[in-house]
């Protein structure tokens, strides 16, 4: 940071960035391309950081020639297959307006997990 103006990013649907219905690595690179557009950074070294380098990647391929290098950490260009979508069920299934207490969302949560 000393040599370099840097900018983290908080995609869409993360942290305090708007949340929305529509998300996919074209959109989330799509949002990167707007956000160096808006701040006349017509090209840049680019890092992303596991859903971050996926998104990387995509606006490497998407905006070619407004990246000058790419750094990619923590993920690979593969498909992964999903590991967490018990675990999701189960937060689901939890009716935060009903439960009275903890004990109720862990009765909901061990018929999932």
């Amino acid at each position: 940071a000393n040599d370099y103006m840097v900018y983290i990013i908080d995609q869409r649907d993360h942290g305090k960035s708007p949340h929305t219905d529509s998300f996919s690595y074209p959109i989330l690179a799509e949002d990167l391309y707007e956000f160096m557009n808006a701040n006349w950074l017509h090209h840049a070294r680019v890092i992303g950081h596991s859903m971050g380098g996926k998104t990387a990647m995509q606006f490497s391929v998407d905006y070619e020639d407004m990246v000058d290098q790419l750094v990619v950490v923590d993920i690979a260009p593969v498909d992964y297959k999903p590991g967490h979508t018990d675990i999701f069920d189960a937060l689901f299934a939890v009716d935060i307006e009903k439960v009275q207490s903890r004990k109720e969302v862990e009765a909901t949560l061990s018929e999932f997990i």
